[in-house]
């Protein structure tokens, strides 16, 4: 499995994939979420809750360890999303917040241009994080990174578009506070993290009941709702519905 999505990747990196299908035009991963987690995720309580949310940068699932949730699924289209948690949990295992930031963040603040510095993915700092990781993950990334620079990576598989400022990230995201970003090095042992490469449309393979769901932005996405004329709208709203119900009926009664 491994082998194959280092070959997906590859193909992203190199441009060589079809945006027209959904599974293919997810394949960029997010470095940071762009939405405002803390701001709702300090609204409930975590402890003895069992929780679903998306991948997508995995910044949702390292927010909801360091609030000692213990048991997350992360699911997500995207079949790098899993390498991509064990890379940003080696990173934070090692490096303090700021230097962890210059690893991941590495763009300029005023024009939104990808910096040519070295700290971006810097691939020294990758070889002292990668003991931290499981194998598949350590096999992905040192193979990506033998074949590519890391601004390379950086450009090519990430949303770069979507990358908020430095102090927005930190203003999103409650583990990028320093002590709770001291603490979720003690936090991850505890927590039990299950991904599963599904998407929501069809949540094939996620057969438990969860407390909360979160999803982000994803109905937006697979619907494009403000994008539909109003001639589409009933049709799309019968799968809308058939989706949110699918959903539903993964949340615990309560």
């Amino acid at each position: 499995m491994v082998e194959e999505n280092i070959k997906k990747a590859c193909s992203v990196i190199d441009g060589n994939y079809d945006k027209r299908y959904l599974d293919e035009f997810f394949l960029r991963l997010y470095s940071f979420t762009n939405e405002n987690l803390k701001a709702y995720m300090n609204l409930f309580k975590y402890h003895g809750k069992k929780v679903l949310t998306t991948g997508s940068s995995c910044d949702q699932a390292l927010n909801l360890i360091s609030y000692r949730c213990k048991d997350i699924s992360v699911f997500d289209i995207n079949p790098f999303v899993k390498y991509f948690y064990e890379l940003k949990k080696a990173a934070i295992l090692y490096l303090d917040e700021n230097k962890y930031l210059d690893f991941f963040h590495g763009y300029r603040e005023k024009n939104g241009i990808l910096s040519n510095k070295k700290r971006v993915f810097d691939p020294e700092i990758y070889n002292k994080i990668s003991k931290y990781m499981d194998e598949d993950s350590k096999k992905f990334w040192f193979e990506l990174f033998n074949k590519y620079d890391s601004l390379t990576i950086k450009k090519n598989l990430f949303m770069s578009e979507e990358e908020k400022s430095r102090n927005n990230i930190i203003y999103n995201n409650r583990y990028l506070e320093h002590d709770y970003y001291m603490n979720l090095r003690n936090e991850f042992d505890k927590a039990n993290v299950k991904f599963y490469h599904d998407s929501l449309p069809t949540m094939r393979l996620i057969k438990d009941e969860y407390d909360y769901i979160f999803l982000s932005n994803i109905f937006d996405y697979i619907f494009n709702l403000p994008s539909k004329m109003i001639d589409e709208y009933d049709e799309v709203m019968v799968g809308y519905k058939v989706v949110l119900e699918r959903v539903m009926s993964k949340l615990k009664d309560g």
